[in-house]
């Protein structure tokens, strides 16, 4: 201990000297370059889990529900998303519905099996497609849909592209920073 510092330790003293020298404004600064940083890394796992949990585990149920309706239950498709009688005199209106059922029921499966895989860049790769395959679609009834109905395929769209992104990066950055391995099948 040294008297000329009122009894504290040498590192107390050192610190005060040192805490003075250095201007507030860089330590707010610094502050919220941190404060910033740590927000930007809660908002984008909320944005993560979000996305995840609406891709992966409830949209495959709607499109599998969606897809048994459309195959099982063909009055009650034709009634609800056709809005009209004429469309059930049409010999092709049911083979169309039980397509369309058997593509989301497909989806709906192929969803499920993909989130067990333990690669995120397989993961990635099937949610690009499917967005892929989304955007197109959106694409081709682009003029038939409202306003509404526009903004939603290009939520959903740009969602699932989105997720794909996070999927790829994250990997990376979790290896960069060495705070986890993926499981890595070959990509």
């Amino acid at each position: 201990q040294h008297r000329a510092f009122g009894g504290g330790s040498f590192s107390t003293a050192i610190s005060l000297i040192m805490s003075e020298m250095i201007p507030e404004p860089l330590v707010m600064g610094i502050g919220f370059v941190a404060a910033s940083g740590s927000f930007a890394v809660l908002l984008g796992a909320i944005v993560y889990t979000c996305l995840q949990a609406f891709y992966v585990r409830i949209l495959p149920v709607i499109a599998m529900a969606l897809g048994a309706i459309l195959m099982f239950d063909q009055e009650t498709a034709i009634n609800t998303f056709l809005l009209s009688t004429d469309a059930s005199q049409c010999s092709s209106t049911s083979m169309l519905l039980k397509t369309v059922g058997a593509l989301c029921m497909t989806y709906a499966i192929g969803t499920y099996y993909v989130s067990k895989l333990a690669c995120q860049m397989t993961q990635a790769y099937y949610g690009f497609a499917m967005s892929c395959v989304g955007a197109l679609l959106v694409k081709s009834l682009w003029s038939a849909l409202s306003a509404h109905d526009q903004y939603a395929g290009i939520a959903l769209v740009g969602g699932m592209g989105c997720l794909s992104v996070m999927k790829i990066v994250s990997p990376k950055i979790q290896k960069k920073f060495g705070v986890a391995k993926q499981p890595y099948t070959g990509f």
